[in-house]
């Protein structure tokens, strides 16, 4: 009787796993916190997630639990956040806060609480940190300078200048001795020497708004998106900081992300996430998420990445396969549907020692 009852509840929970997977597709969704999520950072220990949202001008960054989701707690910041760093240690967020801000708001993580203000110029924009997270780069929409400041103390080190107007987003090679600082309005990319503080070099992009940027792990390239003039990611050269390649990718791409080891690239497009294989240039996978997201980041230590819908107020998380495809929630057999047999392989494993939950159906 007693296995009977257990059996029933292992059946009835089961089941109620398996409408959630149903319903979530290939994805799981959760609040944001706040109104308008643009731009979020996983912290380096993999527990919590930052997430700065635009909240209808009155800017807040939320810190979000990834074990279960819930809201730790929340702080103000400037007028429409949208660009989030985090120091490598996790001690301490940056966040540029861009129409009429004029400044970037530094973060305490464990207490969230703004400790001081930086002032910049008009509309700061994309923030990142060196590899080392000795120094941060802060570029400026429409003042052409990108500012270099120490970390923790914020002392500024250098203002580069004359970059060119609607400087969006900034990436930094692995040892740290070059920026390259997305320009939409001026259509280029300009390579900056972070030892001189001078830029040394520029990439057009004519015709198309470069975007936003991030480069591989190796060092070798930069993938670029070319917001609304361009369906396409482009591939840069960094050994001839020239463009050698495009993929596309779809509608209106947005952010772009490479993996840790170098191996998918991806990218906001539209209303999905498209993945695309660094070493082919195809796209291998794509899946809808939110409405209007804006805003992409890895999980440091598992196969997860989220990504900020800023018109849905939520954050989407995925898990992801090894070949960069995303997986159907609920399906446990494998067999690329979700059904009572899912339900079936279920008890059998928990219950009789059965074939534990596979991961064998990628969700093209």
């Amino acid at each position: 009787m007693k296995n009977s009852r257990a059996f029933l509840v292992g059946l009835t929970l089961v089941i109620t796993i398996l409408q959630a997977g149903i319903t979530s597709a290939i994805q799981f969704q959760f609040p944001a916190g706040a109104l308008e999520p643009a731009d979020l950072v996983v912290s380096p220990d993999g527990l919590y997630l930052y997430v700065a949202c635009a909240n209808n001008g009155d800017g807040i960054v939320t810190k979000i639990r990834l074990d279960d989701h819930s809201i730790v707690n929340s702080v103000s910041v400037g007028y429409d956040p949208i660009s989030i760093a985090i120091t490598p240690d996790g001690s301490y967020l940056y966040v540029t806060n861009t129409v009429n801000g004029y400044y970037t708001s530094f973060i305490e993580t464990a207490s969230l609480s703004v400790i001081d203000s930086i002032q910049g110029g008009t509309d700061p924009s994309g923030v990142e940190l060196t590899p080392d997270g000795s120094k941060v780069c802060i570029v400026n929409d429409w003042s052409s300078f990108m500012q270099v400041f120490s970390v923790p103390d914020n002392t500024e080190i250098c203002t580069v200048y004359n970059i060119g107007n609607g400087a969006h987003d900034v990436a930094i090679t692995p040892d740290g001795q070059f920026a390259y600082a997305t320009c939409f309005t001026t259509q280029k990319v300009v390579k900056i020497s972070m030892a001189t503080c001078e830029v040394i070099g520029e990439i057009p992009f004519p015709g198309k708004d470069a975007f936003y940027i991030d480069i591989t792990p190796d060092g070798t390239e930069a993938w670029v998106t070319a917001g609304n003039w361009s369906n396409y990611v482009f591939i840069v050269s960094l050994q001839t900081d020239n463009i050698v390649d495009s993929v596309l990718v779809g509608a209106i791409p947005e952010d772009v992300k490479v993996s840790d080891n170098g191996e998918f690239v991806y990218i906001v497009s539209g209303d999905s996430l498209v993945t695309v294989s660094a070493s082919s240039r195809q796209v291998v996978s794509g899946s809808p998420v939110g409405d209007g997201p804006r805003k992409i980041a890895l999980h440091p230590l598992l196969p997860r990445i989220f990504v900020a819908n800023y018109d849905g107020n939520t954050i989407s998380e995925l898990l992801i396969g090894p070949n960069g495809d995303y997986y159907y929630c609920g399906d446990a057999n494998g067999d690329c549907m979700v059904n009572l047999a899912d339900a079936v392989s279920l008890i059998n494993y928990i219950f009789k020692g059965g074939a534990a939950p596979a991961c064998d159906c990628p969700k093209k």
